[in-house]
């Protein structure tokens, strides 16, 4: 068994602080500990693929052994994407395009997300997922099968 965090937010936690509380952790889980970092979900705030890059340069030489994983918030299966995405950018205080672009608010048919997934995997190198609501979500994971 592994304990870990979900995401510590880069934004909100000191560098130092935050290694010295993994390295404690670490220690009184017997090496089965593993650190979730994150930049932040809010589009507003930068894109994801500069958010990425600063992790990718945080690791330095073991960039190739970070395995990137992502929180998503809501799932919405539908056949009218524009719509959806309208309407999740009014509750999450995003734009229409924030909504679309981002790996943390998932709409459009079960096929379009699973092309939505991978695309951002092949991108970003986003291997995880780590999903709110699986009721929607279970419609995209025979997608995402064999992927």
């Amino acid at each position: 068994m592994r304990v870990g965090t979900l995401v510590a937010a880069n934004d909100f936690r000191h560098p130092l602080v935050l290694a010295k509380e993994a390295a404690t952790i670490d220690v009184i889980s017997a090496g089965r500990f593993e650190l979730g970092l994150g930049a932040g979900w809010d589009g507003s705030d930068y894109a994801t693929e500069r958010k990425i890059g600063w992790v990718r340069e945080a690791a330095g030489d073991r960039a190739a052994q970070v395995e990137l994983g992502a929180l998503v918030f809501a799932v919405e299966i539908t056949t009218h994407k524009q719509q959806a995405a309208e309407a999740m950018a009014a509750e999450w205080d995003l734009t229409p395009q924030d909504v679309i672009d981002s790996p943390h608010l998932l709409a459009g048919t079960p096929g379009q997300i699973a092309e939505d997934l991978l695309g951002y995997r092949e991108r970003y190198g986003i291997l995880y997922w780590v999903v709110q609501d699986m009721q929607p979500f279970a419609q995209v994971l025979p997608r995402l099968a064999g992927s």
